[in-house]
């Protein structure tokens, strides 16, 4: 053998050795158990697959009902879920009169953070003692359950479209902080509804300060925008309705 030939060249004078000594039907034999392997390789996937999905699917259905069995457990209010109800299937934003009622219970009654944030500035402005309070507080691990389920309603700082919108991407980069940096890791999967935007009879601000006449949970904190300078306010509440 030349000392010039190439591995490459090596291997393909073997090949084409071996071909030469391999018949035509045992070459189709080959090719036929190559495509059943490859075959059976696609149909494992497939199964595999399908599996997948199946078990997802009981995953899923696994969650729910347990969500449900403990939300109807610890859920003693038919008003309270059914406010969660409909903010669930609302458009985050459409504004409806008949929720005026029930936003007004559920706002009074259920364990919630207020937030006050500049437009400008956006979560950047989140004043360090709401972090330790939804941390440390609402959102504490002794303080959830599988039925446990966030609504963030959010106040926009005018009527605008652009306002609107401003409001409501500030108020997804909180849902985004609370559910990836505040909640415990093994409740970080519950559910949160929202942001919505506050219906629109409750964003009048005399219509809020009215509704919690001057309760200093309404009061926002040194540092925080106040009066009439532009803010975002935003409701997070946590129920197991």
């Amino acid at each position: 053998m030349p000392c010039s030939l190439t591995r490459h060249a090596l291997l393909m004078s073997l090949t084409w050795t071996f071909l030469g000594c391999v018949t035509s039907a045992e070459i189709q034999k080959i090719e036929a158990r190559l495509a059943a392997l490859k075959k059976e390789n696609d149909d494992n996937y497939q199964r595999a697959r399908y599996l997948r999905d199946q078990i997802s699917a009981l995953q899923q259905s696994f969650t729910n009902f347990r969500n449900q069995y403990f939300r109807d457990k610890n859920c003693k209010n038919p008003k309270l879920a059914e406010f969660m109800t409909a903010v669930a299937h609302n458009d985050p934003q459409v504004c409806r009169a008949v929720e005026f009622d029930k936003a007004l219970l559920f706002m009074k009654s259920q364990p919630n953070c207020i937030v006050y944030l500049h437009p400008s500035s956006g979560l950047s402005s989140l004043h360090p003692a709401r972090t330790a309070f939804l941390s440390e507080d609402l959102l504490k691990r002794e303080q959830l359950s599988p039925s446990s389920r966030l609504l963030i309603l959010v106040q926009p700082h005018g009527e605008s479209e652009a306002e609107r919108d401003i409001a409501l991407t500030v108020a997804k980069s909180l849902q985004w902080k609370i559910q990836s940096e505040l909640l415990p890791a093994e409740f970080r999967s519950i559910e949160v509804l929202g942001p919505h935007l506050l219906p629109c009879n409750l964003r009048n601000e005399a219509t809020v300060q009215r509704l919690y006449n001057n309760d200093i949970a309404i009061m926002p904190l040194r540092g925080e925008p106040e009066g009439k300078q532009p803010r975002i306010r935003i409701w997070i509440f946590r129920s197991d309705c």
